[in-house]
């Protein structure tokens, strides 16, 4: 008899020696086999504390980022941005009482902050005794440029934080798809919307042709709400007032139309605009399937979203790069060249040269300061002795009248009062300046020009030889 013990002692009786020896591996393989076991489950819990760990770790950061985006992307915030843009919107209203609509832009964009004179609470028509405050005293608000950034900024964290994807796999790339292709006929639509050539000129079919369809199309509309009507059980008479009721009134157009036969027709320019009012939709409801697919029940309210920020970024857009220029064409005659009515500049020409004219351009903002201005290309200085924002020219007579040389001795402008974003008048101002030539070696007056707007654009100019030059 013999008895081995591994671990736990227990008797064993064997026959032989290899009998012996058969159990005391099978026990040795028992216990590696259990040891294995613990430690491969020792091993899956250690991956598996380590894999909970990393997750927790990335719940904590992501809660971390939505603490902090939270508070930009409140509802209060909202509200609060919408209150200041009314505020705001009154203000500028009421500075258009005393400045042109584009200056009062200009003070709103792209600066941060606006100053707002006191005397801009008061307007002439109904404070006018109240007309001598102090122009220096006023306050900072936050501009039109600021607060649409912000709303921009509010509006795409609240989407960033609440509006989550609904949509995996191949609903996703469906979404993804058929928005990108809302997104590529929106922007065909706009950036086409202003050229005579492009493919919102002239539709498919005539407009003749797209006239019928469309009456076709509001039958077909009538006739399926009138189903829907009948259909509709009586426990929803509301439903079934509103669909006969607009059956009824799309089925009066159509008969009032067809009484009125050629007569009924819109016309071209109606037309042309329906069609482009139609690739519109057509962008519109392209955009609404990749929301739907991507949002589910929320991609309306995305879509609305969406429409709102990209008004937004065009108005910044326009705003900050457009160049609003006018170019006169008398008839039978060309043009090279544009003006900007909001702003001024002096051109001095040279014209000894028939053949080429070299042009010396001095900005507004440089010889309206009133300093004496020195040029290389220039036989003379100058200075403005006064300058006039809006002006009229009239006769000089015998008025006193700064200029004593050129077009001034028989014309002299006179002060107007600015036009504002409120008159019912909304022309251009005209500007106009007194400028007196120096000469350079001696310094001694050449004489005071009058320069006007109104004058340029007679096409009339004062000619002068200095050092041979004309």
């Amino acid at each position: 008899m013999y008895v081995a013990k591994i671990g736990k002692v227990r008797p064993v009786e064997c026959q032989a020696g290899h009998d012996l020896e058969n159990v005391f591996f099978k026990r040795v393989r028992s216990i590696m086999s259990s040891k294995i076991i613990a430690e491969q489950s020792l091993t899956y819990q250690d991956s598996q504390a380590v894999r909970s760990s990393r997750k927790i770790e990335r719940q904590s950061f992501a809660q971390l980022v939505e603490r902090i985006l939270s508070p930009i992307a409140s509802m209060r915030l909202t509200v609060f941005l919408l209150a200041m843009a009314v505020l705001v919107t009154w203000i500028a209203t009421l500075q258009q009482t005393r400045f042109d609509i584009w200056e009062v832009k200009q003070q709103h964009f792209p600066k941060i902050f606006a100053f707002v004179p006191i005397q801009t609470m008061f307007p002439p028509a109904w404070f006018p005794n109240l007309q001598t405050l102090p122009p220096a005293s006023g306050f900072y608000i936050p501009s039109g440029f600021s607060l649409m950034v912000a709303m921009l900024v509010n509006l795409g964290m609240a989407h960033l934080l609440r509006m989550r994807l609904q949509a995996q796999g191949t609903r996703l790339v469906g979404g993804i798809a058929t928005a990108l292709t809302g997104l590529g006929v929106t922007w065909l639509v706009i950036f086409n919307g202003q050229n005579p050539d492009g493919f919102q000129a002239q539709p498919p079919i005539s407009f003749q042709m797209m006239w019928v369809v469309m009456q076709v199309m509001m039958l077909g509309l009538a006739t399926a709400l009138a189903a829907a009507c009948w259909t509709i059980p009586r426990s929803r008479l509301a439903e079934k007032i509103v669909a006969g009721g607009i059956a009824a009134v799309i089925v009066s157009v159509l008969v009032l139309v067809w009484r009125l036969g050629d007569h009924g027709f819109l016309g071209d320019s109606a037309m042309r605009i329906l069609w482009q009012l139609i690739q519109g939709s057509v962008a519109a409801l392209a955009m609404l399937a990749g929301c739907q697919l991507l949002f589910r029940r929320k991609g309306g309210i995305v879509l609305l979203h969406l429409g709102i920020a990209m008004l937004m970024v065009n108005e910044i857009y326009v705003t900050i790069t457009n160049v609003e220029q006018k170019m006169s064409i008398l008839e039978g005659e060309s043009s090279s060249h544009t003006v900007d009515i909001r702003s001024v500049e002096l051109v001095v020409a040279n014209i000894a040269n028939p053949e080429k004219q070299e042009l010396t351009v001095v900005p507004g903002s440089l010889f309206i300061s009133g300093k004496r201005i020195s040029h290389p290309d220039l036989p003379f200085d100058f200075e403005c002795l006064q300058y006039i924002s809006n002006s009229d020219v009239v006769e000089a007579g015998t008025r006193e009248n700064l200029a004593d040389a050129g077009i001034g001795q028989r014309f002299m402008a006179e002060v107007k009062q600015i036009t504002a974003g409120t008159d019912m008048d909304q022309i251009a101002d005209m500007g106009a300046a007194y400028i007196r030539l120096i000469d350079k070696q001696s310094g001694k007056s050449l004489g005071v020009h009058l320069v006007s707007q109104i004058i340029y654009e007679e096409g009339i100019f004062d000619e002068i030889d200095v050092a041979g030059k004309t």
